[in-house]
Parts: C-alpha cells; structure tokens; sequence
C-alpha cells in the first residue's frame, strides 16, 4: 500500500448528504482520516455555504443526530462514519447563529 494511502485513511464511499434547501442529495467519498470540518467545507461548497452556516445532522428525520461545532476536529473515523450513511444539511437561520444584519 503507498504511504499516502496510509495517510488518508481508507475510503468511505457514496456517503449520502440530503440537501434540505434545494431538495437534491449530494454524494461523496472521503477518507476515513477526514475531519468533520473537511466534511462541513465541502457540504457547504456544494450548497454555496460556509460551514458556519451549515447545520449537519447524521441521519434522517426524528432520528437525526445533530454534528456539534465541538466535533468539527474528529475524523470520520472517530465519529464512526461509514460507507452509505446519510445525513441531512440545511442552512442556518440568522436566529440560530446568534447574529444580526444592520
């Protein structure tokens, strides 16, 4: 195996991120050595976001499990992300990050 193989971790493939806003899934394979901000960044780019205001839950509806700001520096790996899991991201109102437009 190369070492940067070693580095990146193994694959998890078709993880399934549902788009709330514009009713789309989003698929992606990343490493299992990527961090959940990695993950958030690039939710976010597919959304026209910045994760700040990016809300992440793994799973679906009732069920979901809010990802926590406190988990943006674990690894896919460490929040036992695997192949095929879903999740669900929206955009975060104004009210919800705590801040206000003049």
């Amino acid at each position: 195996m190369p070492h940067n193989a070693l580095l990146k971790g193994e694959v998890i493939k078709r993880i399934c991120v549902r788009d709330r806003d514009q009713h789309r899934d989003i698929y992606m394979n990343l490493h299992s050595n990527t961090t959940v901000w990695e993950m958030k960044k690039r939710v976010g780019e597919q959304m026209g976001l910045i994760p700040k205001y990016l809300r992440l839950e793994k799973g679906q509806g009732y069920n979901a499990i809010p990802v926590k700001d406190t988990d943006n520096g674990k690894t896919l790996l460490d929040m036992n992300i695997k192949s095929r899991d879903f999740f669900t991201a929206r955009r975060l109102d104004l009210e919800e990050i705590g801040e206000e437009i003049d």
